[in-house]
């Protein structure tokens, strides 16, 4: 992975922001998961075009942010970069992009509700979970991405992500439901492989991730 570091002026408060500028990743080494998450040690972090302000708590691509100073790639001696404020941790930032209506196209939406169930799946502490539980935003995410994905055309991935979604909910009768309406024959075999071992842990109440495929 290459990337640069930058530092950046936020257009709001004219704080100056640290950041990085990710030149580019690849996947070599990825694990993918049941609910489509991907990770690799040299993948592109998602979000990485958007940078939230700390100061106003305000969010923006870094493409229309102006950067005050660019370093070097591979450049060592980053005291300066390193004293300038940190942006906004990543979850933090995640929420504002899901309610700030300037983001709310569908588009931003599907992968914004897709990024939140990821990072509650994938990085959060069993504590954390129960927290966003308790106030409501896991429902409320996942409740938007179904809604979501019930709308598009190409019925394949969406229904199959949907059905993982539903499990891992604890809808296990629902996800059964749906997978029991399938002929799995119809499927390419990886999503053959997802909807048979859903529908082996929906009847196991098990409501677990679980490991598809390794690059």
């Amino acid at each position: 992975m290459k990337i640069q570091p930058v530092i950046y002026k936020c257009p709001n408060c004219s704080s100056l922001i640290r950041g990085m500028k990710y030149l580019s990743g690849n996947t070599i080494g990825g694990v993918l998961y049941s609910d489509s998450y991907l990770e690799a040690p040299m993948n592109i972090p998602e979000g990485s075009n958007y940078l939230g302000c700390p100061q106003c708590q305000k969010v923006f691509l870094k493409n229309d942010l102006p950067m005050v100073k660019e370093y070097a790639v591979g450049d060592e001696e980053l005291t300066e970069w390193e004293q300038v404020l940190a942006p906004l941790d990543w979850f933090a930032t995640l929420k504002i992009l899901l309610e700030d209506p300037k983001f709310n196209e569908p588009s931003n939406q599907k992968k914004f509700t897709l990024w939140y169930l990821w990072y509650f799946n994938h990085k959060l502490s069993p504590l954390e979970k129960q927290n966003e539980i308790k106030n409501g935003n896991y429902k409320k995410y996942t409740d938007r991405l179904i809604d979501i994905l019930e709308q598009e055309q190409d019925g394949q991935e969406p229904l199959v992500l949907t059905i993982e979604i539903l499990r891992e909910r604890g809808d296990f009768d629902k996800a059964l439901e749906l997978i029991n309406q399938l002929d799995l024959k119809a499927f390419p075999p990886i999503f053959q492989l997802v909807l048979t071992e859903n529908k082996n842990k929906a009847l196991q109440k098990d409501p677990e991730v679980f490991l598809v495929a390794r690059n």
